[in-house]
């Protein structure tokens, strides 16, 4: 069990750097299928995708897309098998620099 968590980790480490100004929300989505195709890991096939995104206070539907700017707050939430065992997780990033309320909100969310 604790391998699928790491495995989740892993796989917000490569979302954290897609996370810029001017990236997607559908960017994020193929960057997790990705790296999952690659690792032999698996979601739930009557979800849409692993990935469930909240961009500020919206949550964002299965196939839209949203153009991220800078002082966004994105939240990601991984649902994922890996080697046979289920982990979901979720994480709360800033897509470049942020105020200083905004920087107190997200190390409040931890």
């Amino acid at each position: 069990m604790a391998r699928a968590g790491e495995f989740l980790q892993e796989c917000f480490i490569r979302l954290a750097k897609e996370l810029r100004p001017n990236s997607d929300a559908e960017v994020l989505r193929q960057t997790a299928h990705q790296f999952l195709a690659e690792r032999d890991g698996r979601w739930s096939p009557p979800l849409p995708s692993c990935l469930s995104l909240v961009v500020n206070d919206r949550l964002l539907a299965p196939a839209e897309n949203q153009r991220l700017r800078k002082g966004d707050v994105v939240t990601l939430d991984l649902s994922a098998s890996f080697e046979g065992w289920w982990a979901d997780s979720a994480v709360v990033l800033p897509v470049g620099p942020i105020d200083a309320s905004t920087g107190r909100l997200i190390r409040s969310a931890r």
